[in-house]
């Protein structure tokens, strides 16, 4: 996957680079296009006319399709071509979650980047403390802990061996327009590979329900805050969220 993930980089940014650009660009071309087969009607300019749209739906469709997964936005039909809109969308999901000021606890007030994040961190490292605690419980004090117990068939069912069509059932019954996670990689683009990595994905999920062993590289997890209220501007109204790779979830 990760040989994958570097592959993929760099075919976006030799292929792709900065689609809002090329979408104007292909956009110009068709205009020009257009003009000079109206103006001079031969076949060669036709043909030109025909090659001009021919790429700007192409990337037209590979910018409305980026917009629309940033945007979040998944209740607009298959077919509506809405990418201002989505960018729109974009652009004030961006501004809601933007941290352009925090006030600390003192009242100060900051605004520069690098005190901004000093201040995140150090607030959460109060929080939730900077060591980790060496606690080693019984397995009796663990169940001691236990109140309400499910009974022993549903326990069975629970400890039951995976299959491999109940994961692919799970992967193919997630959105595909879901955000990616610090990976990079959807659920769309599993299933659109399923074919290729399926038995790979599979062998890699039934290897940490049998073994209880999750490698650290798949359980990445990156931390973004989510505002509470408009306008937060202090710690106490952001709340915490963890995007984690497709995989672990």
């Amino acid at each position: 996957m990760r040989e994958i993930k570097l592959a993929l980089k760099k075919f976006n940014k030799e292929v792709y680079g900065n689609l809002q650009d090329q979408v104007k660009e292909a956009a110009d071309a068709l205009q020009s296009a257009n003009i000079k087969a109206f103006s001079t009607p031969t076949a060669e300019h036709f043909e030109s006319v025909i090659h001009a749209k021919d790429r700007y739906d192409q990337i037209s469709k590979a910018y409305e399709s980026f917009c629309w997964q940033k945007s979040r936005v998944s209740w607009l039909t298959i077919g509506d071509k809405c990418s201002n809109f989505f960018y729109q969308a974009v652009k004030i999901r961006n501004s809601k979650r933007a941290i352009r000021k925090l006030v600390k606890e003192s009242g100060e007030e900051v605004y520069q980047t690098d005190l901004i994040v000093e201040e995140v961190i150090g607030f959460y490292k109060k929080l939730l403390g900077e060591t980790n605690l060496e606690i080693n419980p019984s397995e009796e004090e663990v169940q001691q802990l236990v109140q309400h117990k499910i009974p022993q068939a549903e326990c069975a069912d629970l400890i039951k061996t995976i299959t491999v069509e109940e994961i692919r059932n799970v992967i193919f019954g997630m959105s595909s327009q879901k955000a990616p996670g610090p990976d990079g990689f959807s659920a769309g683009f599993f299933k659109k590979t399923w074919g290729i990595i399926g038995d790979d994905v599979s062998k890699g999920i039934l290897f940490f329900f049998n073994s209880g062993n999750l490698p650290s590289g798949i359980n990445s997890t990156a931390v973004s805050l989510l505002p509470k209220v408009p306008n937060a501007d202090s710690l106490k109204n952001f709340r915490p969220i963890s995007c984690i790779n497709f995989l672990t979830r």
